[in-house]
């Protein structure tokens, strides 16, 4: 890091407001010269906010700055941002400060390509057209390591994964070489593997250019490798400031004590058998008792060569010509009372198998039974009973939750659907009060309710029909810490008193090595590895299973980040008609630990692995 004495951005008694709500006060901090200020807190705690007046967008959000200063320095001199005029504030952004929204999918125009977005920003402020403009294009694709980059100049943003889009925005936002780069929870809907190269990315154009970054985040994993400094915000206040070192391992506030301790840490389980609940502020000692592994009885559920294709037509006859392989005889067993992990990155299957068990996708091939019974071979009658018996909860509960009905009526509708409506009001207070809401919010909507008590409401309206086993697609990976933590626990407590057993998909290598029993590890539609968490976590033996593990950010700003980074996308899981992948045995590498007897050429699949 170059000289901090001279910061790049200065904010003095910042003070916003949206109508009458007062969204931040009082704030001030200082953004060191080609460093990294980290901003941390929950949802609603005025860091976007902060981030969007430094960029001079306050007004098209229907906020403003009620007191105080944002000032600018560098390259361009002294501007003060809180009082420039629309057009000065047009030619420093994208030019000496530049951001990274959390959804490029938004942020990125759908009805243009790559190429020309980019070729936009060029043209704006650094004045390049024609050729010249599409070879710095490239050029900067290149530089964030997109594959192929001339090529995709030319696709749309649909086209491309969720990393890769996020690379183009990081492209975009450094074609001027800006002063100050603004990240917005750039990486938190990604996978471990592709949030690594975002953060590696990152790094390499602070050091290329001298950037300095704003980095948003609540994933203190993350702020740990990133942040030279650190501010900790709730309420819109600042609680707390200082060097990343002292606020996360020696915090002051009780907030940001209570922050950290909720923060999922990799191998905070070595040498535990059982998932643990996470301590949180205010509980007592006996709720963090582990919850042990049922006994191995009948499965509940056991799939047995499950798999799923998709087909892809193509051509004036729409002729099918080539087919997405999601999953490929999938086989694995879930008990009463158990919790499997699905891990593994985008695209490699966890979803389509939760789908497909959920009878929301029809295999092609492969055997569901539910307590011994083929569900697969039922008639359509017969088979709706068992849609009872699996109950989803989706990543987002506000996609989920229909904002027309009150929960009362989303809670309602399940049970009318299964015949176990008796007592409408008791039931749903009984079931409010098991998710930890309170009766009275059977009357309110969707909107009314933050991220957390919405997934407790999808969780409430899973169990209303008491299901046997319930499978959680991301359930927790968008919600803050604090609250991902509340809402686990509350998970394991349910599956404690009812005997639930859970299918638990999720990206996130730390929150599964806190809540499963057993894990399996999916590549490119195919398990790759299964065995109790321990096994996995503990003894990994696929090359696929280390570099997840290595992929997750350690919250020790005394330690350099050393992650493996898997280059380059997880291959395609399409194929031409007629020319299927073949499938592959497992070998017991201890009682219980699967691995895929073909797990030496995982390296032939995946090219640009460093050993």
């Amino acid at each position: 890091m170059s000289d901090t004495t001279a910061p790049i951005l200065t904010v003095e008694d910042l003070s916003i407001s949206f109508g009458d709500t007062e969204a931040v006060r009082g704030l001030s901090f200082e953004v060191p010269r080609g460093g990294t200020l980290a901003i941390v807190g929950e949802s609603g705690s005025g860091k976007s906010v902060t981030s969007m007046a430094a960029m001079g967008l306050l007004k098209f959000t229907g906020g403003r700055v009620t007191s105080g200063r944002i000032q600018l320095h560098g390259k361009g001199g002294e501007t003060e941002i809180t009082g420039a005029s629309e057009a000065d504030l047009r030619r420093i952004r994208g030019n000496r400060i530049s951001m990274i929204f959390q959804e490029p999918m938004t942020s990125l125009d759908p009805v243009f390509t790559i190429g020309s977005q980019i070729g936009e920003a060029l043209k704006l402020h650094r004045g390049l057209r024609g050729r010249a403009a599409r070879d710095e294009a490239a050029r900067l694709l290149e530089l964030v390591r997109l594959p192929n980059a001339r090529a995709q100049l030319d696709r749309y943003p649909h086209q491309l994964s969720g990393g890769m889009r996020q690379r183009v925005m990081i492209a975009m936002a450094v074609s001027c070489r800006p002063d100050l780069l603004i990240a917005d929870e750039p990486t938190t809907a990604l996978d471990v593997t592709i949030q690594a190269q975002i953060l590696q990315i990152i790094r390499d154009m602070q050091s290329e250019f001298g950037t300095s970054v704003v980095f948003i985040s609540h994933d203190m994993g993350v702020v740990s490798e990133m942040a030279d400094e650190i501010v900790v915000m709730r309420h819109g206040e600042m609680v707390e400031a200082g060097r990343a070192e002292d606020v996360i391992l020696r915090p002051k506030a009780d907030y940001t004590r209570a922050l950290m301790a909720a923060v999922p840490k990799i191998g905070a389980m070595q040498g535990q058998e059982n998932p643990r609940k996470f301590d949180l502020p205010g509980q007592a000692a006996d709720q963090t008792d582990a919850h042990p592994a049922p006994e191995r009885t009948e499965p509940l559920v056991r799939l047995d060569k499950v798999t799923t294709r998709y087909d892809l037509t193509s051509g004036f006859l729409g002729r099918v010509s080539h087919r997405v392989h999601a999953a490929e005889e999938v086989s694995f067993e879930i008990h009463p009372g158990e919790t499997l992990a699905l891990v593994g990155e985008s695209g490699s299957g966890k979803s389509t198998v939760g789908k497909t068990l959920q009878q929301l996708v029809t295999p092609v091939s492969g055997r569901i039974l539910y307590r011994g019974t083929d569900i697969l071979s039922l008639d359509p009658a017969e088979r709706q009973r068992f849609k009872r018996e699996i109950q989803y909860i989706f990543q987002d509960p506000y996609g989920s939750l229909n904002p027309r009905k009150t929960v009362k009526q989303s809670l309602i509708e399940p049970m009318a659907t299964h015949g176990l409506l008796k007592k409408a009001d008791a039931q749903v207070a009984d079931l409010l009060t098991s998710v930890g809401l309170k009766p009275e919010h059977a009357g309110r909507y969707p909107h009314e309710f933050s991220g957390g008590q919405r997934q407790r409401i999808a969780i409430a309206r899973a169990l209303s029909v008491d299901p046997g086993l319930i499978i959680a697609d991301e359930a927790v990976s968008a919600l803050d810490v604090s609250v991902q933590a509340q809402v686990i626990n509350l998970m394991m407590d349910i599956q404690a008193r009812r005997g639930l057993a859970y299918l638990f998909i999720s990206h996130d290598m730390a929150v599964v090595e806190r809540v499963s029993h057993r894990v399996a590890v999916m590549y490119l539609g195919e398990i790759v590895e299964m065995g109790t968490r321990r096994q996995v976590f503990e003894t990994p033996q696929h090359p696929y299973t280390k570099r997840l593990l290595r992929a997750v950010p350690v919250m020790d700003p005394t330690r350099p980040p050393e992650r493996v980074t898997l280059t380059g996308d997880i291959p395609s899981p399409v194929r031409p008609v007629g020319d299927p992948r073949r499938s592959h045995g497992f070998v017991e590498v201890a009682p219980g630990h699967l691995l895929a007897d073909n797990h030496q050429d995982f390296e032939k699949y995946r090219e640009g692995i460093a050993s």
